[in-house]
């Protein structure tokens, strides 16, 4: 089984955008074998992109909803 620390703009883009990410991340994404991790250090930086460029993000819900949906998916 592999483990992967995934990066706070992978965490985003493939949540918010899978079709722009690269073939070896999303095989990795799709893979039920493989252990997602995300640092606590990228859910600060996300908070601080969405409090500072809340365009980029485009939400419909909730900061809180969002951080739920995406990691329970990824």
């Amino acid at each position: 089984m592999n483990s992967h620390l995934l990066d706070t703009y992978i965490f985003i883009r493939a949540y918010m955008k899978p079709e722009k990410i690269g073939k070896a991340v999303a095989r990795i994404l799709e893979n039920p074998n493989s252990v997602k991790y995300l640092s606590a250090i990228s859910l600060i930086e996300i908070a601080r992109l969405y409090k500072t460029k809340p365009k980029d993000f485009d939400l419909n819900v909730p900061l809180s909803t969002f951080l739920s949906e995406a990691l329970t998916q990824l």
